[in-house]
């Protein structure tokens, strides 16, 4: 909520490690599409790849 109200850049979110409560993970990739803030919601994994691709 605060990527989408308060925070004025367009932001990555890069999730790491396992201390995240079971199910935050989905609920904030959910949010990507409610949000015109939070451009993505990557694993760091995932990100270092798409990091590769595309810049």
């Amino acid at each position: 909520m605060n990527i989408q109200h308060y925070y004025p850049a367009p932001t990555i979110v890069i999730l790491g490690g396992e201390g995240m409560r079971e199910g935050a993970s989905k609920w904030l990739k959910a949010r990507v599409n409610d949000n015109h803030n939070l451009l993505a919601v990557y694993s760091l994994d995932r990100f270092i790849a798409w990091a590769n691709k595309n810049l």
